[in-house]
């Protein structure tokens, strides 16, 4: 039982301060949602970690960092709170840490990857905006991840045009996408200058989506014959968008991704870096044998951040 007690117990020894513990015990929220397939991410032996980002006033108010080296150890409040969650994973989760689950282990597992959205350079509206929550919301958003691109479209020596960089970031998903048969949750961190160069261009989120979706393509030749087989059904049934008959076969192409409300756009990091792609098998929400009783609907999960007491914001 994941009370406030042992949850502070927990963030004491991360190091955490008493400000980052509202933000820990959302996360926990989040962990311990009977919507959340917990079981997968404690005991998968694939070794995934938790994906977590926030949004709103509170990442500003507790010092979280979303600019250059977002996900690297120089935060105290990123780095800390990571790890708090971590330890509540192992200690009130009962996390077993010798080598089951998770049969090489990774050393993201060590503090998760946590950061806070990159609000005040983005062009569009935050993660927690975009789904229903008010700009002056603080909010926790959790999912199970397998391991990330940290090198997508981004600056260099020579100047690519925009077309180049879409197409790169299409062909990651898809690369990505033949590394696990199971694929279903996509989480994209672009840093914030080719976001608004993505925004001049008019895209939206929704748009830019939208278009991955039907651009990140893999090519039927790299299947397998079970994939193949699995694919040619499918087109038969008409249970995938973008899925024709005619692209099952060779010099067709088949799309890497499927579902739109499962693939999240976020800005994070400094002007200048890499866009991250963020890829997650099965999907923490999605209804699965290890999550039958997950409700249709919820595409991420999502919790509001309460008692933030110890600092401007919050409630």
């Amino acid at each position: 039982m994941a009370t406030i007690e042992k949850i502070a117990i927990n963030a004491v020894m991360a190091g955490a301060k008493p400000e980052y513990l509202p933000v820990i015990i959302a996360a926990i929220e989040c962990l311990t949602d009977k919507s959340f397939n917990l079981y997968h991410l404690q005991n998968s032996a694939a070794s995934p970690f938790a994906l977590i980002w926030v949004n709103g006033p509170i990442t500003q108010g507790i010092g979280m960092h979303s600019g250059l080296g977002y996900l690297g150890p120089g935060c105290r409040a990123n780095s800390a709170i990571g790890r708090a969650i971590s330890l509540c994973m192992i200690n009130i989760g009962w996390r077993f840490v010798g080598g089951v689950s998770g049969l090489t282990g990774v050393p993201e597992g060590y503090c998760n990857l946590i950061f806070p959205e990159n609000e005040k350079d983005s062009p569009w509206e935050s993660f927690a905006v975009e789904h229903g929550y008010r700009p002056e919301d603080s909010t926790v958003t959790v999912n199970e991840s397998f391991f990330y691109n940290r090198f997508g479209p981004g600056t260099s020596m020579k100047h690519q045009p925009m077309s180049k960089l879409l197409n790169d970031l299409a062909e990651i998903i898809a690369n990505m996408r033949m590394g696990s048969n199971n694929s279903k949750y996509c989480q994209i961190a672009l840093y914030p200058a080719f976001a608004r160069q993505l925004a001049a261009a008019g895209y939206t989120k929704q748009s830019l989506i939208q278009w991955l979706c039907e651009n990140g393509r893999i090519p039927w030749e790299k299947l397998s014959q079970e994939q193949k087989n699995t694919a040619k059904d499918a087109a038969l049934a008409g249970k995938i968008p973008g899925l024709k008959l005619e692209d099952c076969k060779p010099g067709g192409s088949i799309p890497a991704f499927t579902n739109p409300k499962h693939m999240a756009i976020l800005v994070a990091g400094d002007m200048g870096g890499y866009t991250v792609v963020f890829h997650s098998a099965v999907g923490s929400t999605f209804i699965n044998a290890d999550n039958p009783g997950a409700p249709a609907g919820i595409d991420f999960m999502t919790k509001r951040i309460h008692g933030a007491t110890l600092t401007k914001a919050g409630c």
